[in-house]
């Protein structure tokens, strides 16, 4: 199977084996977390001072270096790649009198994304699905995000199997590879329209009408937690007080 395959499959599944590891530990509520990522962002996108921008940075930081080796390079990675990729387009800025720009803009993006992957380590894809449905978002939204993880992995799985399929028939020095790449592509539509149609008539069958209930997710109640865990939550509820208040100040 090829690596870069594997790679990916791996990234997909990697949100319900962090979800496994933090069994055990102080837990919090993932719509918590969710709601104080996005106000994070967009606290910091709206920022006019890059004191609130460094801050939040040096903050997100500390967090990260808590964390173990393997979640510190799946968190930094991305983050440095969407900087330095955004210190290549905003480069000409610096040449044209606006260096402030070129850095707000690549702190930003940097904090953005580093935000979102360390949401992405503390939060299941599970458990961020069912955030979104405490948000009583529409169902289509939340239907499609929940089976959106599992069927890639599966069509994945098919696709894989036929490029090596395809691959070990290939000899010599001619080019039936490349020109069997669009057979590939037409069975992989195929194969996935053939995928959506059994889970459409599947669901039917199990009495979906179109509508999620929240009681289907793996979702934390308040009554479930420890008093400690209850003080750790409220305590991270201030951060949002904190953030806003902060913002103002600078």
């Amino acid at each position: 199977m090829n690596p870069k395959f594997i790679h990916i499959i791996g990234i997909i599944i990697q949100s319900d084996r962090n979800s496994q590891a933090q069994e055990g530990k102080v837990r919090i509520f993932p719509l918590l977390r969710l709601l104080a990522a996005i106000l994070t962002i967009l606290l910091c996108a709206l920022s006019k001072n890059a004191l609130f921008t460094v801050t939040v940075i040096s903050v997100e930081l500390l967090r990260t270096a808590l964390l173990s080796a393997d979640q510190i390079r799946r968190v930094i990675r991305p983050a440095l790649t969407a900087a330095l990729f955004t210190a290549l387009i905003m480069l000409p800025a610096v040449f044209m009198g606006y260096p402030s720009t070129f850095g707000t803009v690549t702190m930003k993006v940097f904090e953005s994304v580093m935000v979102l992957a360390l949401l992405n380590e503390k939060v299941a894809w599970k458990e961020m699905t069912g955030a979104f449905a405490s948000l009583h978002l529409p169902s289509i939204f939340i239907y499609t995000l929940d089976s959106t993880i599992r069927y890639l992995f599966i069509l994945g799985c098919f696709l894989a199997a036929l490029s090596e399929a395809v691959w070990l028939r290939t000899f010599g020095k001619t080019n039936w590879r490349k020109a069997g790449t669009g057979g590939i592509m037409g069975t992989a539509a195929l194969k996935s329209n053939q995928m959506a149609g059994r889970q459409y008539e599947a669901m039917l069958c199990r009495g979906f009408r179109g509508k999620y209930h929240t009681s289907v997710f793996r979702i934390l109640r308040w009554k479930d937690l420890s008093k400690a865990e209850k003080a750790v939550n409220i305590l991270y509820g201030g951060i949002f007080l904190v953030l806003v208040i902060f913002f103002i100040y600078t």
